[in-house]
């Protein structure tokens, strides 16, 4: 038995002497590794069946070694109350479409965790930012700089910052303005603001102010109470 401590927390020793009442054995290097590559990717109890210890003492052995799940990646509804996202399975929606990628790791009931990467989240919200609210994502969240640096706004948004309904389905289409849909609704990025209000005049169409005033004289006409 080595007389030195081990800094490291597993054990380097060739043998071992006869160990105290229910004491467990020393961490070996082999063991250690197979924790730091598996921890939060696969199931506590699968973990510590292949290791042969208990799941109280190979989460203490995690603990000491700083290993949190959070490391090896997000779940979704972490990821949905970083962003804003009211819905918890919206992340996973966008997996389907291809737009962010995930890892599925330990079985929870008839499916798997997905586990995302806090580096594909950032990629996610710098490409498609359209499908985040800037203004809904927590200040305390990581991802609250990049989903502010890539704000886009919708077409109301848009007629009422610039008070002018300067962009239609044309303009887009003739790709004068950068737009996302995102669902049936388009979006355009806020640092565009400044070439939509420099539009040619004859492209201009009605002032949001005004088409709000016709819209409001419609819905009264309809309730009964128009002047």
């Amino acid at each position: 038995m080595s007389p030195q401590a081990h800094p490291l927390g597993h054990c380097t020793c060739r043998t071992h002497v006869a160990r105290a009442w229910r004491r467990p054995e020393h961490w070996t290097g082999s063991e250690v590794s197979y924790l730091e590559g598996h921890f939060g990717l696969a199931g506590d109890k699968v973990i510590a069946a292949h290791l042969g210890r208990s799941i109280v003492g190979m989460r203490l052995k995690a603990r000491r070694l700083g290993l949190r799940k959070r490391d090896a990646g997000m779940t979704a509804r972490e990821v949905a109350h970083l962003l804003g996202i009211p819905c918890a399975k919206t992340p996973a929606s966008w997996e389907d479409r291809g737009l962010i990628r995930s890892r599925r790791t330990y079985p929870v009931g008839p499916n798997r965790v997905r586990l995302y990467r806090e580096a594909d989240v950032i990629a996610f919200v710098a490409e498609h930012g359209q499908y985040v609210d800037a203004d809904r994502v927590p200040e305390d969240s990581p991802f609250a700089a990049v989903a502010r640096a890539n704000r886009w706004l919708s077409l109301p948004e848009v007629h009422r910052l610039t008070g002018r309904s300067t962009v239609a389905e044309h303009e887009i289409a003739e790709g004068r303005v950068r737009a996302a849909r995102r669902g049936t609704h388009w979006y355009i990025r806020a640092e565009d603001l400044p070439l939509i209000r420099s539009l040619r005049p004859d492209r201009i169409e009605d002032s949001w102010w005004r088409r709000q005033s016709v819209l409001e004289h419609r819905r009264n006409v309809r309730k009964g109470v128009a002047a």
